[in-house]
């Protein structure tokens, strides 16, 4: 029971740090004993005090935290797993999702007083996280038994999902997948409740906030539905696969994370309807003789339909697709140092000559300021033995590589 309370104490503790941070996300901040999808009883009275000691949730969110709050840990890795992805795919890039920041804010200088592409892709990747690690959440909690007994919830655990019409008709469709709709549906009903909760006028910026900040939401939840996949075991004598047993599963959240970014690298810049209601793309306004240089390589005829057809096109389309990030604000200046915002610059990050992705370029990471390349040394373990029983030996190797760093 000692310990029971001290672990309480610990977490209550977390929670007062969290407390002077600003958004739901960073409840990534928070730490749960290991193996937490499931909470004992002590923890569970501490729901309503707990809850309503996160600075960063809305009054909806905390009514949210404390009717489900067995399934916080749960919250808590998922918005952890958007940030740590979020830092991954932009380590090399001018915003490094907050990664060098100095202070405790999630996403460094990302914020929703200005809606910009990154907080859109803030916004997308923790919604993703929540949902992929809810739903596994659920797995392992019905696997382990856990479903039912408790403050758990009865109506999570293994996969729901129909059995696809394209497997074969001797497969069994059973296994215990991961739970996708709830993961789904519980990540919807609390991240949207602060947006949700807020009546904003027509035609005000806090309403198209609002609006983006819903849709990108569900972009991230969508891509993690939508990319589960079939997940089979193959049984038999020897190994000759005669019978399998399939389930849905969710995909790596690193693929996730990598579709988000393309997402990211194309998203819309959108702006409030003439009505005030719903976001219409804002396209670019293009001079008359923006054609002039295809004149010479296309007939006439050519061009006209080319014309007529692209018109079709954007009066067809003039809201956002449900599957693209949306922003309204065009991002900061990340090359340089602006304490007013929390940018610290590119000045000394390390840069990549032959990258894959052009936009971790030195050329592009150093804002055209060039670089300079440093020798610099790296100790790891190598030529380990083991001995019996059961110690590893290592011996401490020295390498060295050059590295670029922008000037």
């Amino acid at each position: 029971m000692r310990a029971r309370f001290a672990l309480l104490r610990c977490l209550v503790t977390a929670y007062c740090i969290a407390g002077c941070l600003g958004n739901w996300w960073n409840v990534g901040f928070l730490s749960w004993r290991a193996g937490s999808h499931r909470l004992d009883q002590t923890l569970i009275l501490s729901a309503q005090p707990t809850c309503s000691s996160i600075a960063g949730l809305s009054p909806k969110q905390t009514l949210y935290c404390q009717q489900h709050f067995s399934l916080m840990p749960a919250v808590t890795q998922g918005a952890r797993l958007g940030m740590q992805e979020c830092a991954s795919q932009f380590k090399a890039r001018r915003w490094n999702c907050g990664a060098s920041h100095r202070s405790s804010l999630a996403f460094g200088p990302v914020s929703d007083d200005a809606p910009t592409r990154e907080a859109s892709f803030a916004h997308a990747i923790t919604a993703a996280g929540v949902v992929h690690a809810v739903a596994r959440a659920c797995k392992r909690a019905a696997q382990d038994g856990e479903i039912g007994k408790g403050p758990f919830l009865s109506k999570c655990g293994c996969s729901k999902a129909l059995r696809p019409g394209n497997i074969s008709r001797d497969w069994i469709w059973g296994g215990c997948g991961d739970d996708v709709l709830f993961g789904y549906d519980f990540a919807k009903g609390f991240i949207d409740a602060k947006e949700s909760e807020q009546n904003h006028p027509r035609h005000s910026m806090e309403l198209a906030k609002t609006m983006v900040n819903l849709h990108n939401n569900e972009v991230g939840r969508r891509m993690v539905f939508q990319s589960a996949i079939v997940d089979c075991k193959c049984h038999g004598v020897s190994g000759s696969c005669s019978l399998k047993t399939c389930w849905q599963q969710l995909l790596p959240f690193k693929l996730i994370g990598q579709r988000l970014l393309g997402l990211y690298d194309q998203a819309a810049k959108v702006k409030l309807a003439t009505r005030g209601f719903g976001l219409r793309l804002r396209r670019p306004r293009k001079g008359r003789n923006s054609t002039a240089a295809n004149r010479n390589s296309q007939s006439r005829n050519r061009r006209r339909r080319q014309r007529r057809q692209r018109r079709q096109r954007q009066r067809r389309r003039r809201r956002p697709l449900r599957s693209e990030l949306v922003y309204i604000a065009d991002s900061p200046d990340f090359c340089r140092p602006n304490h007013t915002l929390g940018i610290e610059g590119t000045r000394n990050r390390q840069c990549y000559l032959n990258p894959e992705d052009p936009h971790t370029s030195c050329s592009k990471l150093c804002c055209q300021r060039g670089y300079v390349s440093r020798l610099i040394k790296e100790t790891h373990k190598c030529k380990c033995k083991f001995e019996w029983c059961c110690k590893i030996h290592c011996q401490q190797c020295v390498t060295q590589k050059v590295v670029q760093i922008c000037n």
